[in-house]
């Protein structure tokens, strides 16, 4: 099966407990991570690269984050407010 390259929007507290579910799947990669406050990102980013050893790109602009051609799967965990 191909890799499923994984962008996450919105790095709250369901993205919190779904990235160790989708890092426990050795098909998935999380590539780019999204979130209007640098501190989650920059928190997501370190987790991603302490567990599997890649860093994803993170984005404060969403706009940015969908110009981003590795990724193929979008999480979208964003406040609906």
């Amino acid at each position: 099966m191909e890799k499923v390259k994984l962008g996450i929007v919105g790095l709250g507290n369901r993205a919190q407990s779904m990235c160790e579910t989708f890092l426990a799947f050795s098909n998935v990669d999380i590539v780019a991570v999204c979130d209007v406050y640098q501190d989650r990102v920059d928190y997501f980013i370190k987790k991603v690269s302490n567990i599997r050893g890649n860093k994803p790109q993170g984005y404060k602009s969403f706009k940015k984050f969908l110009k981003n051609k590795q990724i193929n799967a979008i999480y979208v965990a964003s406040s609906w407010e």
